[in-house]
């Protein structure tokens, strides 16, 4: 993947080096649950290192802030199935660093660069309809809501649960 360089924060390839940040996001049970649905990890084990394993081989961004070379974040991106070239993306931002327009600066810049740089057409994103907090950042970005798919996730404490998504085209991104 491109690497991507923002004036606090570097995007690029999970790492090795990356796992105890890794862990402390993972770690955080209500982390896990507005953004996967999923329980958090307890610890540090054999299924951990598979998954940052996973992480390091996958189309996953390590969101660094560069001041302090910290792991703070995650963004996932895989093709999105549309008659365009399109990918679905996910972030995250560890709770620690919320607030302070990281995931703003991260995601503002892969889109610019992927826009350019890959020739994507689209990006689409989702969130859990209580997710408010994602909610405002989508559409800080720009994007448009196209719909909620109902009952289209299995969420570990409320069940299957609707998912809000949202679309944002090439020709309409501005660029900041």
């Amino acid at each position: 993947m491109i690497e991507i360089e923002t004036p606090r924060l570097l995007l690029r390839d999970f790492q090795e080096c990356d796992k105890q940040d890794l862990f402390e996001i993972l770690s955080d049970e209500q982390w896990c649950l507005d953004g996967g649905g999923y329980h958090a990890y307890q610890k540090m084990d054999k299924e951990f290192d598979e998954l940052l394993e996973k992480f390091m081989t996958q189309s996953r961004y390590a969101i660094v802030l560069k001041k302090e070379n910290k792991t703070i974040g995650i963004i996932s991106l895989r093709k999105a199935d549309r008659a365009i070239k399109a990918y679905e993306f996910g972030f995250g931002i560890n709770r620690k660093y919320q607030h302070n327009g990281y995931a703003y600066e991260a995601v503002s810049n892969l889109l610019n660069t992927w826009f350019t740089k890959m020739d994507v057409e689209m990006f689409v994103v989702s969130h859990f309809p209580y997710n408010t907090t994602s909610r405002k950042l989508i559409e800080k970005l720009g994007f448009i809501h196209e719909g909620t798919l109902h009952k289209a996730h299995g969420h570990v404490i409320h069940g299957a649960v609707d998912l809000d998504y949202y679309y944002l085209e090439k020709y309409k991104r501005t660029v900041d």
